[in-house]
């Protein structure tokens, strides 16, 4: 992630102060080690970079009907 919305440049660690969070958290969560975002953890990174939720991440619920249908069809 080299840019938010409004196309200034952002870093791990800015991009944590901004939407109030560990620079730890943001980092493994930009690295992949995380695996799984709070809802709320995704919701600050959102407002930090001007972006809607879902232009962020899928919810897990959505992917779990869609390969339920894939599985039975």
């Amino acid at each position: 992630m080299q840019r938010t919305k409004t196309g200034s440049d952002v870093n791990g660690r800015k991009l944590a102060e901004t939407a109030g969070l560990a620079h730890g958290t943001v980092g493994d969560i930009l690295t992949g080690e995380t695996k799984r975002v709070r809802c709320s953890t995704a919701a600050a990174l959102c407002d930090a970079i001007g972006v809607e939720l879902l232009v962020l991440c899928t919810p897990v619920l959505r992917l779990a009907g869609i390969r339920q249908k894939a599985l039975t069809s």
